[in-house]
């Protein structure tokens, strides 16, 4: 087993977080949660915005296994 430093365990975790922010986002666009401004909520759905932040949450999500698994190509990824 590789030796994991704290820096990479603290980027695979905020990665991880910003991987379900972005499936909120995407869960959004769909229509099933409501935007939230301020006391009012709208549902929109928009496919389009629906297909990018899923696109967002898939590369979101092979960042964090790579940077779990201490892989090379998490860095050139983050670089």
């Amino acid at each position: 087993m590789k030796k994991r430093p704290f820096g990479v365990t603290l980027l695979a975790i905020l990665a991880g977080l910003a991987a379900v922010l972005a499936g909120v986002h995407a869960l959004q666009a769909l229509g099933i949660f409501p935007y939230m401004i301020g006391p009012f909520s709208v549902h929109a759905f928009n496919f389009w915005s629906f297909l990018m932040w899923a696109l967002l949450v898939w590369v979101y999500v092979w960042l964090v296994q790579m940077l779990w698994r201490v892989d090379k190509q998490a860095w050139l990824f983050l670089r």
